[in-house]
């Protein structure tokens, strides 16, 4: 028998079941991490939900603070407001807006008027005092103290009465304005 080989079937068998044992052992490691995956699946899905719930938590508490800061006086580099002024403030701002454009029209765009951010004097209330802007001269002056005739002659009092009107009849008929 020239050309070929003895082979030792005990050792080759032996072989065999070395790597049988190593394929097992593998195969026992693959289902132990496969299952610590999945586990960590439903962790990282869990932490997500969670991570989520806690963002929209924050949110919420950064708005609740801030109004209790806005409530309180406590609001940092702001000036103390009630929260009566607060809400007045707010409505101020849509009455305006409606104003500006009765205002801007009658006085062909040159005045219109502005919520003033600060207080003035010694009142207290902030954010419920009105600047007139003209916007020919580019300047911008107390509504209370208007200089100039058209502005006197408008009634600035009237053009806001009118849409104080507006707002009370719109929140009385439809709750809402708009």
């Amino acid at each position: 028998m020239s050309g070929t080989t003895r082979i030792d079937i005990d050792a080759e068998k032996a072989k065999l079941t070395e790597l049988v044992k190593e394929r097992d052992a593998l195969g026992e490691i693959k289902s132990n991490v496969t299952g610590r995956r999945d586990i960590n699946s439903v962790i990282l899905m869990n932490v997500k939900e969670q991570s989520a719930a806690v963002e929209k938590t924050e949110k919420k508490w950064t708005v609740v603070n801030s109004l209790s800061a806005t409530a309180n006086g406590t609001l940092s580099q702001k000036e103390k407001i009630t929260l009566e002024t607060y809400v007045q403030t707010a409505y101020f701002d849509r009455i305006i807006a409606r104003a500006n454009v009765r205002f801007m029209k009658m006085t062909d765009g040159q005045f219109e008027l502005e919520r003033r951010k600060t207080s003035s004097g010694l009142r207290g209330k902030v954010g419920l005092d009105l600047d007139v802007i003209d916007h020919h001269l580019g300047v911008a002056g107390g509504a209370g103290r208007a200089e100039d005739d058209v502005v006197g002659e408008i009634g600035i009092e009237a053009i806001i009465g009118f849409e104080v009107i507006d707002f009370v009849d719109a929140v009385t008929r439809h709750g809402e304005f708009g």
